[in-house]
């Protein structure tokens, strides 16, 4: 059985940039019990570590945890990322456009949130009409503004 403080050693791990460790943490955590959280983590780490198939491979898997628990935050945060990553790491558009449809299906009954802003800026980044990228940022940056969340503001 796992320990649950291997999550949070490895989610403090990667914060800190320690990648390598986060991923050996995830790695070992998986390797005794199949966890969404770990997959997340390990997906994260393998990109910064430029193990971009492989990170795919753990932010799917990832992805099906959460949304089979209902999770739908967490499940539209990987399919947001699964978008960004197919498009800036294999120039795959029609990837990284279906993952972001997923998640804009999964977020449509909810009232806007971060999650949006994170969408409207996957979005802003695929779209080579300046002027329409620029307006879903502006929509970004104001909605992470009202909500106080400084790393999404940073993004946009």
């Amino acid at each position: 059985m796992a320990d649950s403080g291997d999550l949070e050693r490895g989610e403090a791990a990667l914060q800190s940039g320690r990648w390598t460790e986060a991923s050996t943490i995830f790695e070992s955590f998986l390797s005794t019990e199949d966890s969404a959280e770990a997959n997340f983590g390990l997906a994260e780490a393998l990109w910064w570590l430029g193990e971009n198939r492989t990170s795919v491979e753990a932010c799917v898997r990832a992805y099906g945890q959460f949304a089979r628990r209902g999770d739908t935050a967490s499940a539209v945060r990987c399919a947001a990322w699964l978008g960004i990553v197919y498009k800036a790491n294999f120039a795959n558009f029609t990837a990284a456009n279906g993952w972001l449809t997923r998640a804009e299906r999964l977020i449509k009954a909810t009232g806007p949130s971060t999650l949006h802003a994170w969408i409207w800026l996957a979005r802003a980044y695929q779209n080579p009409d300046l002027p329409a990228a620029r307006l879903l940022s502006e929509q970004a940056l104001h909605l992470a503004r009202s909500d106080g969340d400084i790393d999404t503001e940073l993004v946009a």
